[in-house]
């Protein structure tokens, strides 16, 4: 390393700066890459567990120096909010589809909205590991779905009555 006075007897110091600048520089184009794949990854159906499995391991490379920690906090904290946007989205999903049930009759309810509505909150499940990043990002959004989730029951308990 460049603290490492021993070696600058053998190796200059600048060469040593030189190599420690480009190990920097590698590790923060991979995490460039990763958070790339994240991306592409977001815009296909079942990826949330490779997604989570990616931002582990660019959460290891993030925290594992100071200096890398600095240089990567970008690419980082964009790709983390990438997903907390996903985790929204699909809850604005939900909200639209809840809406959308409260309008129908419930004499003769559309079943394509139950679908949609039913997918929306799988969907949305699947990125309940996003608060491992984001802490609260997932559960107060849950919290909101089911007590939206419930209104909609009670309201519909009280049209059958």
């Amino acid at each position: 390393t460049k603290e490492d006075y021993r070696l600058h007897v053998h190796i200059p110091k600048s060469k040593l700066y030189e190599k420690n600048e480009m190990l920097i520089q590698i590790v923060v184009n991979n995490m460039e890459d990763m958070s790339n794949k994240v991306a592409e990854k977001l815009c296909q159906e079942n990826e949330a567990n490779t997604i989570h499995n990616m931002l582990k391991m660019m959460r290891i490379i993030h925290l594992s120096s100071p200096t890398i920690t600095l240089k990567t906090f970008n690419i980082y904290t964009s790709t983390v909010d990438s997903l907390v946007f996903i985790v929204q989205t699909a809850k604005q999903e939900i909200d639209t589809q809840l809406k959308n049930i409260d309008n129908l009759n419930v004499a003769s309810p559309d079943p394509t909205v139950y679908v949609k509505l039913t997918k929306g909150i799988n969907n949305f499940k699947k990125y309940q590991w996003i608060d491992e990043f984001k802490g609260g990002a997932f559960s107060i959004a849950i919290e909101n779905v089911e007590e939206e989730v419930n209104v909609f029951v009670m309201k519909l308990r009280r049209s059958i009555e």
